[in-house]
């Protein structure tokens, strides 16, 4: 029974790709899937090649031939035995005739190589293909006979290598070594240009090359310099900007420019870290309402909350084709002064990216030209119109780009409808002279709502389209009740046409959501109601009391005095005058 002969070939591809792995010992022998080898460091590698090469071409034609699909043989198949050690039979050479030399090919190669490999110098697989084991093989013989080593085999030189007076190899053929890459010499860095613009991926050219240069002193670039910003440079900066507290983004801006170039303490690849100061918490917060069409900055208060209102934008966000979506962001700081947005054909002013796919910026432009605006894109600011990002004035936009850096944080969400705060940014009349919003006088600074003091007098009916204090005034009255969660603007819209509503139905009022008289004098009735004064309390009588009986007095008579003995003597006038004392009342206890 006859043997498929693809099969035998290919039990004869494993034999040699274990062989090949056997002929690499510690280096690495790599075999794709169609059995082609590559090696590193081994001589065998070119003669493995060949012969798999050899067998797959066979295999292919045992595939189609199978036994005589052109004949009724089978093919024939050459196996390549290993050298033999003892001396071959003498053998029958051709007559040369012509010269043979790198890239010849034939049966005059085969006898060639053949011959080479009898005396010793040729030791890889007889292909008939000339290349540069075979050249190394002629070079070594023609040393050996003190031939100029020319590697190519002329018909002469033939005539000797086939005589029995060519000597046999008494050292291996060296094999052919790798020309050594020449050295790149090393890019002057030591008087550099000044910054000009930032360098990134994919750029090229001499700022490339002397920052390569500068990153390979310092140790984070080992590569050669090549002058293309590719992914290795970028891997390089980083680590540099990491290591000298600089922002570890990958593009060489002012700061990591003037740090590689002109910083005498640069850090080099050896050194410690500079440790990054802890960064200040952002000035601003923002808040996108896409149900109001406002964006809304909050300034720190005192305790370091966002708080203080500090700037409040109209805006355009996504139509309902194409939502902005709501969550928070944090800024990455990437800015651009103009941008342009292929997918529409369109540019915009101050350009500040909120996330991969939508950003701040002003409205639009059909060219970047100030001049160039599109009307509708700023009569429509107030009402969903565009296709994510968030549309501002130009002085609104500028303001974010200018303020608004990297680490704020950005909320973007729907809130509760507030017609009164949209209706109260809407911009002005445009000025088709600069394409710029009608210069408007200063606002007059916002009315007082005092909840003690008198109410604008007298009533009038309010309504939607009112405007006035006095819609100030009912508009605060509203919200300090909880009807109205509107801004307070003294513009009468539908919200507060609303919070009136709901304040008339609640006190069985006609509820028409006009603020007239009847309306008004609910509202503050508590302001002119006489308050009913408290009763005088009667004071209580005092109880009487009693005389306390006055204690029993009894007189005592006087005792007598008698005269003295001694002589007279003349009267004292004070005798004359004091009465004589007649009883004295003592208390009977």
């Amino acid at each position: 029974m006859k043997r498929s002969i693809a099969g035998l070939l290919a039990l004869l591809t494993a034999l040699i790709m274990t062989t090949a792995f056997a002929f690499a010992e510690t280096d690495v022998v790599l075999v794709d899937e169609n059995g082609i080898v590559s090696s590193e460091g081994t001589g065998q590698e070119e003669e493995l090649r060949e012969i798999l090469e050899d067998l797959q071409k066979a295999i292919e034609e045992a595939e189609d031939n199978q036994y005589g699909a052109e004949s009724d043989e089978p093919p024939t198949i050459l196996f390549f035995a290993p050298q033999s050690e003892s001396t071959p039979a003498a053998r029958e050479w051709p007559t040369p005739t012509a010269t043979l030399r790198y890239g010849s090919t034939g049966a005059n190669v085969v006898a060639l190589q053949e011959r080479l490999a009898e005396l010793g110098y040729y030791t890889f697989r007889i292909t008939g293909n000339y290349q540069e084991n075979t050249r190394a093989a002629v070079n070594a013989f023609q040393k050996a006979h003190g031939y100029s080593q020319t590697g190519t085999a002329t018909a002469q030189l033939q005539m000797l290598i086939y005589s029995d007076a060519a000597k046999p190899n008494a050292t291996p053929t060296p094999k052919p070594t790798a020309t050594p890459k020449p050295t790149a010499t090393p890019i002057d860095v030591s008087n550099p240009p000044m910054f000009t613009s930032n360098v990134s991926s994919g750029m090229s050219g001499t700022a490339v090359r002397l920052i390569q240069q500068r990153l390979k002193d310092l140790g984070y670039y080992t590569l050669n310099v090549s002058g293309t910003f590719a992914s290795n440079t970028r891997a390089s900066v980083v680590a540099f900007q990491n290591n000298n507290g600089l922002s570890a983004d990958g593009v060489v801006g002012k700061l990591t420019w003037n740090k590689l170039f002109f910083d005498p303490y640069v850090r080099d690849v050896t050194a410690a870290p500079t440790p990054k100061p802890t960064p200040a918490p952002p000035s601003y917060r923002i808040t996108v309402d896409t149900q109001n069409q406002i964006v809304t900055i909050y300034g720190r208060d005192a305790k370091g909350e966002y708080t203080k209102v500090v700037r409040r934008m109209i805006c355009s966000t996504g139509t309902a084709s194409n939502p902005t979506p709501e969550r928070t962001y944090i800024l990455n700081g990437k800015t651009a002064r103009w941008c342009y947005f292929p997918e529409w054909g369109s540019h915009a002013q101050y350009w500040t990216r909120i996330s991969s796919s939508i950003a701040f910026h002003s409205v639009i432009y059909t060219e970047p030209n100030t001049m160039a605006l599109s009307t509708a894109s700023y009569y429509n600011l107030g009402s969903p119109a565009s296709h994510g990002c968030i549309r501002l004035l130009v002085s609104e936009a500028k303001w974010i780009y200018d303020n608004c850096g990297e680490g704020t944080e950005v909320e973007i969400f729907r809130g509760k409808p507030d017609p009164e705060g949209t209706n109260a940014l809407k911009p002005p009349a445009l000025n088709k002279t600069n394409m710029l919003p009608v210069t408007t006088p200063q606002p007059t600074p916002a009315p007082i709502y005092d909840p003690n003091a008198l109410p604008p007098q007298p009533y009038r009916t309010l309504q939607v389209g009112s405007e006035g204090v006095d819609v100030f005034w009912l508009q605060s009255r509203l919200a300090s009740l909880g009807y109205y969660g509107g801004t307070i603007t003294g513009s009468y819209y539908n919200g507060t046409r609303d919070a009136v509503k709901a304040y008339q139905s609640a006190n069985k009022l006609g509820a028409d959501g006009k603020a007239g008289k009847i309306t008004q004098t609910a509202l503050y009735e508590y302001l002119f109601a006489t308050p009913t004064p408290a009763p005088t309390a009667t004071p209580s009588p005092k109880p009487t009391n009693s005389p306390t009986p006055l204690p029993i007095v009894r007189l005592m008579p006087s005792p007598t005095i008698a005269p003295s003995a001694e002589p007279t003597a003349t009267a004292s006038p004070l005798a004359a005058v004091t009465p004589a004392i007649t009883a004295t009342a003592v208390p009977v206890i």
